[in-house]
């Protein structure tokens, strides 16, 4: 019923064979695992081999967002949970996962995230517990736009609503991720959680916590790769583009400060200018909801002009 997508680039062969082990050890047999290695330097070598262990390598460097775009076309299942290739899995997620998305065929789902350290990769060393994201269109502190940050755990409360995913663990129908059309917005590394999660709220799904599903995840103090600031911006400036009208698309961009990188993601966006028009005709046909309808559901603050 369920295949698991996990993206790589540059990680250790030990950490990336551990996760997969952690998700044979938590799952039945007919479980599906599709690695998309984002051409790594060197190249991966997989421990565990199978059926159902499905490995792609990527001819030249996709990105994150691409990656698993690519990950969730090669899946034969019907469900679909992303992930990283450095996570343990908790016993019991997987039953929980099924549960969850049974029924909830327009939905987007994350689980708890707990943080593991690089030199702890071990649950019974997990230093607390994240429970999805809150969504905001700008940041006036770090000057940015369509993101996510952590929110506090609610405690008493189980399967949630939340406005953004977030931590490396969403699931979803397969059907939902292609009709929202996945990360066909994106490029190389970023946003990919803001992505869906707009998508699935203005196409009328819904977007919740379900805290008993859970993984470790490791959080490093810096990525085995270099991510590309200009190619960030070009993913925001792009979903702005392809969600919102124009008034208020050129609301946010105009918040980005002004500098060589906004210059050139500008310039990238400005190429596709076809595409960009013929994605947000499309999701004009599936969109029920407007943004205001969000920012006024989750008290999501609208930036000034």
């Amino acid at each position: 019923m369920l295949s698991i997508i996990i993206t790589s680039l540059n990680e250790k062969p030990q950490i990336l064979n551990q996760t997969i082990r952690s998700i044979l050890d938590t799952s039945p047999e007919d479980i599906e695992i599709i690695v998309i290695d984002d051409c790594s330097d060197t190249p991966v070598n997989l421990e565990y081999k199978g059926k159902n262990i499905k490995f792609e390598r990527n001819k030249f460097r996709l990105g994150a967002a691409q990656s698993k775009h690519n990950g969730v076309t090669l899946s034969s299942k019907p469900y679909v949970f992303l992930t990283d290739a450095h996570v343990l899995f908790v016993p019991g997620w997987h039953e929980e996962t099924l549960k969850t998305l049974e029924n909830k065929p327009n939905s987007l789902f994350c689980g708890t995230c707990l943080g593991l350290s690089e030199g702890k990769f071990d649950l019974n060393q997990a230093n607390g517990a994240y429970v999805g994201a809150r969504l905001f269109l700008y940041d006036k502190n770090d000057k940015q736009i369509l993101d996510g940050k952590w929110i506090n755990n609610r405690k008493d409360e189980n399967n949630y609503e939340i406005s953004c995913v977030m931590g490396a663990n969403y699931f979803m129908h397969k059907s939902h991720f292609f009709k929202i059309r996945g990360f066909s917005e994106l490029r190389a590394w970023g946003s990919e959680e803001p992505c869906l999660s707009l998508k699935t709220w203005l196409s009328g799904g819904e977007v919740r916590l379900n805290k008993d599903v859970k993984i470790g995840h490791m959080f490093r103090d810096s990525a085995p790769y270099i991510t590309n600031i200009k190619e960030i911006l070009y993913n925001k400036i792009r979903m702005s583009k392809s969600f919102f009208d124009k008034e208020f698309s050129d609301k946010l961009i105009s918040k980005i400060p002004d500098d060589i990188n906004k210059k050139s993601a500008l310039e990238l966006v400005g190429r596709e200018h076809k595409i960009i028009e013929e994605h947000k005709n499309y999701y004009k046909s599936i969109f029920v909801r407007d943004i205001n309808w969000l920012c006024e559901k989750f008290k999501i603050e609208i930036p000034e002009n």
